[in-house]
């Protein structure tokens, strides 16, 4: 059957539950995307109220007449800047311009009006662009603007979020929040969850996302991330959530070409980087409606860039290199004859680009608002993302193209909204909210295929072995490839179609000797195709029903229901001995599907805001198992259970004055676990791949949490914001060991045993734009402890078993600091904008007008310490200390924007603008091995003045091997000849030895700087 037709059989047994929970008499609150107004209308002489004066949101069809008491209400009014107009007869008609709507908020807006006899122009107030304190605020939120992200010198919005009070950016797409892991945060769009329900909540891994969708920041309106107190209508979360609304089209057709690149600058200080956006929205050519469309390229040459070779990143084999390698061998080489004629000749271009390490994606955006009459509204979105990138290993990639490998992810998203406005008058208000979504995901990491590539042989990866030179191979568009890479395998989805004939590009008996030509062979450098391959799809459908009543003055309630039906694939191979087919590792097709309903209620009288609710989730795996987890299909099988879960949420807000407000909230989140850990090896005999397999018994995560806040607003432009929060998890996904009664060994397996806590103070000083300067201060103070930080994690400090029953003994239980615990983070964010009007009439005004300069201070502590030694480097070893008793070095950054605009005529501007990255090279670090601490320092030094390690012992190992003579292959008699450093016929085993460790020290070369200096320069046109 196909998916579709799944999807419809399935919302078939649930649509009739659905409609019949909307029948339950309650109502609603506010849908998260959407902001409403309230105040009154009084008599500008008198201040007696106007009844039946007319309110009005100009540009849609949102309005409203006030009460016998001048008060009125206008509910699910987009966030931006909007205009409020009021109308009486026999009174000047009044508009506040610029007012600032905000999604989940309530904004105040009073309108006086005066009285005239005669017909007048109306008057025109401004209102407030950027309010600092929300009177009905009972969360931890922050707002970030469409005008605020295009200041900020950052391209994507996941850094942008990272730069919060409490959150902490993780790579190019997540972050974590308060300490917890990373994707417990729920993103929504549009007033829907997007959510990867399989790899998305498998926390910490490098190729995972909660959505995988990327929004450009251009294409956004606001962006709200709620860190604390989020009410009933969020879940799946229990970390966050983040709000965000796209842009919609204006009144007039506008928009804005953008391209920035470092390609201007010198060589070594180039990296590969373009990106390309554009967009237009306005009106479109049926009566009130309106659109908006975007899109953006990006490629890059090098992903990661890393820094020069004066702060230690391996470059080739230079006498710089040769000296420390030398120095941390104690003179092995110099005392053996190896002289820097004998290593080989592997010098890359001292560029700034690595080669191996590219990346190319882009992000199409579109929105369309169609209104159908006064009271029904229509909306249509689409959203997709591609991201694809060669993952770089020296070891591999950079001289074996069979082994290079490759990620590419694609994702698209489609949403369509019904909003009907039942009943409506001055004193309540009915509306009716339907939204249906379809999410579809591709996730492909493992080889590229290698007849894609059209190599011609003459060289193993992107270097000629023969001159060492680069080979410029990619036929993109300032770096930007159109199509996808093509993967090995990349089209299996189903076990039936694993290829069982011998993989042509895999290890043949020629491989192990010519692997890498330079480091040696063996476990660190192995030939052939790599011996993994993932392929995933995921597609979700989910429909959301809302019913939002003002009931009065004081109540406002909302009731809903959310239904998720997911389709989901998985296949993952692992090679062996050369064939493909050899081992499936892990592969599943399921459906599961996930439903919650809510019930919550703000109840308002002025001085005190109080929001309730409760929330109701239910998952249905909709697969079964073996009764024994990890027994494989030939097992019997029972059904996985169904899971419901209940949590009820609580916040206040009190304005104690007029410029001060405390706030509290509480509240019980779950979080699915998920699929991918859920179904793993569930169809795979695991006595065989030893890998660790889900659970059918796997529950929801839970947090229970509660915050104490503080908001006094300091001055008319200056807020002070403190919140205190603790948060206790339990049940989170963890590995533990124990043996089944079909295996003799203990095995690993997915469970809910995670336990710990997170507690901390966030504090945000703000001030909003004055005088031509905005500035942000945020400080975190964070302690979090548990068990486990990912699931992935696998405390088994060595296999102990009870001496008398013979069974496995399970590691003692300790608390540790968590991966995402950092004692102190602070950023700083200052904003300068010096209008067109800047000191006009002198010269130094005629050169700094419409500038602007937004500068980041940032430093966060340091994280748990996986110590690298020097030891592990000359004899595989591990940390010299207690697993994460030590603190890794802090991280510090200093980013600058600067641009200047120049108008071209009535709406239309052309901006110029330099961006640079890490100004401020904080965390340089000379030398052969990055100091990670001041321990590791010193045990450097010490190893590298004494004796401790026998290099004979070590040599030992390896054995003396003549250069091979490939009879039918010249090319791999060439390359095994270059590991005979002093050209004596023969691969000694200190040539061998040499080889070896050269890997080990070049792998830690290239990181061994940090992350470079960037620097890009942009234009923009906007019309």
């Amino acid at each position: 059957m196909s998916f579709t037709g799944r999807m419809d059989g399935r919302l078939g047994g649930l649509v009739l539950p659905a409609l019949l929970a909307l029948l339950i008499p309650v109502s609603l609150m506010a849908q998260v995307a959407e902001g409403k107004i309230e105040g009154y209308v009084r008599d500008k002489d008198t201040g007696a109220p106007l009844a039946g004066a007319q309110v009005v949101v100009e540009g849609t069809n949102l309005g409203n007449i006030t009460n016998q008491d001048g008060y009125y209400f206008i509910l699910n009014v987009l966030p931006g800047l909007r205009t409020i107009t009021a109308r009486y007869t026999g009174y000047q008609t009044t508009s506040v311009e610029n007012q600032r709507i905000a999604a989940g908020y309530t904004a105040t807006v009073n309108i006086s009006l005066s009285s005239t006899i005669i017909s007048i122009e109306g008057i025109t107030i401004s209102g407030e662009a950027s309010p600092l304190i929300q009177r009905d605020n009972v969360q931890t939120r922050q707002n970030i603007t469409l005008e605020e992200a295009a200041e900020v010198p950052y391209e994507d919005l996941n850094s942008i979020i990272g730069l919060q009070a409490g959150v902490r950016q993780q790579g190019d797409y997540g972050f974590t929040i308060r300490g917890g892991r990373q994707n417990e945060e729920a993103v929504y769009v549009d007033g829907v969850l997007v959510r990867n329900f399989s790899t998305g909540l498998n926390n910490q891994s490098t190729v995972e996302s909660s959505t995988w969708l990327k929004v450009a920041p251009d294409a956004i309106e606001e962006v709200s991330i709620i860190t604390g107190g989020f009410q009933a209508e969020y879940g799946n979360a229990q970390s966050g959530v983040v709000n965000i609304v796209t842009r919609g089209g204006d009144e007039k057709i506008a928009g804005s070409l953008y391209y920035k690149t470092d390609e201007v600058l010198p060589e070594e200080n180039r990296y590969g980087f373009n990106m390309m956006r554009a967009n237009v929205g306005g009106p479109f050519p049926i009566p009130n409606s309106r659109f908006f469309l975007s899109t953006e390229l990006r490629g890059q040459l090098d992903a990661s860039p890393r820094r020069g070779e004066e702060y230690g990143r391996f470059v080739g084999i230079t006498p710089r290199f040769y000296n420390g390698f030398n120095a941390l061998l104690g003179g092995y080489l110099t005392d053996n004859g190896i002289t820097l004629n004998d290593m080989p000749k592997f010098n890359l271009p001292k560029r700034g680009a690595r080669i191996g390490v590219e990346r190319d994606e882009y992000i199409v955006s579109g929105k369309f608002n169609l209104p159908l009459g006064e009271r029904v509204t229509t909306i249509w979105t689409y959203n997709q993302s591609r991201i694809q990138n060669m993952n770089f290993s020296v070891k591999n990639n950079l001289l074996n193209m069979p082994g290079r490998t490759a990620f590419l992810n694609k994702t698209r998203n489609g949403l369509f909204g019904f909003d009907w406005d039942i009943a409506k008058s001055a004193q309540s208000s009915y509306s009716l909210r339907l939204r249906a979504s379809a999410y579809e995901n591709e996730l492909h990491t493992g080889p590229i295929d290698p007849r894609w590539a059209d190599r011609d042989g003459s060289s193993l990866g992107q270097v000629d072995f023969r001159t060492g030179e680069l080979i410029e191979e990619r036929g993109t568009f300032l770096n930007f490839a159109f199509s996808d890479y093509k993967m090995l395998y990349g089209d299996v989805y189903t076990k039936g179609d694993v290829p069982a004939e011998r993989d042509p590009w895999t290890a043949n008996e020629l491989a192990a000797h010519r692997g890498n030509p330079y480091w040696g062979w063996g476990s660190q450098v192995v030939g052939g195709t790599s011996t993994q391959v993932l392929n995933q799809r995921e597609r979700n459908a989910a429909i959301k029903l809302d019913l939002d009543a003002q009931i009065n003055r004081y109540n406002r309630a909302k009731v809903g229901l959310d239904i998720k039906v997911i389709s989901l694939g998985n296949l993952n191979l692992s090679q062996f001995s050369g064939f493909a087919g050899a081992n499936t590792q892990n592969y599943y097709q399921t459906h599961p599907s996930l439903i919650s309903a809510y019930v919550q209620d703000r109840i308002d009288i002025g001085d005190l805001v109080v929001d309730v609710g409760l929330r109701w989730d239910r998952m249905n795996p909709r697969a079964t198992f073996p009764v024994e987890a990890g027994g494989g299909p030939d097992m019997p099988q029972v059904q996985a259970p169904v899971r419901n879960v209940f949590s009820p949420r609580v916040g206040v807000a009190h304005p104690v004055t007029d410029r001060t407000q405390f706030r509290f909230s509480y509240g019980q989140f779950y979080q699915p676990p998920a699929f991918d850990l859920m179904y793993a090896g569930k169809n795979v005999q695991n006595d065989f791949i030893w890998s660790v397999v889900g659970d059918k018994d796997l529950d929801y995560s839970k947090t229970t949490a509660f915050e104490v806040g503080f908001t006094s607003l300091l001055n008319d432009n200056l807020v002070l914001d403190v919140v205190g929060y603790y948060r206790d998890f339990e049940g989170n996904i963890a590995v533990r060991y124990w043996e089944p009664s079909w295996f003799s060994a203990p095995m690993p397996f997915f469970t809910n045993q995670d336990y710990g806590n997170s507690k901390g103070i966030d504090v945000t000083l703000k001030r909003r734009m004055v005088r031509y300067l905005a500035l942000t201060v945020s400080y975190s103070l964070q302690a979090a402890r548990g068990t486990g930080g990912r699931p992935e994690f696998q405390p088994r400090p060595g296999q102990q078993v009870n001496p008398v029953t013979g069974e496995y003994i399970e590691p003692p239980v300790r608390f540790y600091p968590l991966d995402n615990d950092r004692t102190h983070s602070l950023n700083v964010q200052a904003n300068v904008l010096l209008p067109n009007d800047f000191k006009a009439g002198t010269k130094l005004g005629a050169v700094l007008r419409n500038t602007s300069y937004y500068l980041i201070l940032g430093a966060t502590s340091g994280g748990f310490a996986g110590i690298r030694t020097p030891e592990s480097v000359l004899n595989v070893g591990s940390n010299f200390t207690d697993f994460r008793s030590l603190r890794g070095i802090s991280n510090k950054i200093t980013h600058l924007r600067a641009a200047k605009r120049f108008l071209v005529g009535k709406g239309r501007s052309i901006s110029v603008f330099t961006e640079i990255r890490n100004l401020i090279q904080w965390n340089a670090r000379k030398g052969f091995f990055p100091a990670s601490t001041s321990q590791l320092t010193q045990i450097r030094r010490e190893f590298s003045t004494g004796d401790g390690v026998k290099f004979p012992q070590l040599i030992g190992s390896y054995t003396a091997d003549p250069i091979p003579d490939y009879e039918n292959d010249p090319q791999a008699t060439d390359i095994a000849a270059l590991r005979d450093y002093n050209n004596d016929g023969s691969i000694s085993r200190a040539e061998q030895f040499v080889a070896e460790r050269m890997n080990q020290a070049i792998l830690d070369g290239w990181n061994a700087g940090g992350t470079a200096r960037l620097v890009r320069f942009g234009l923009e046109l906007t019309f």
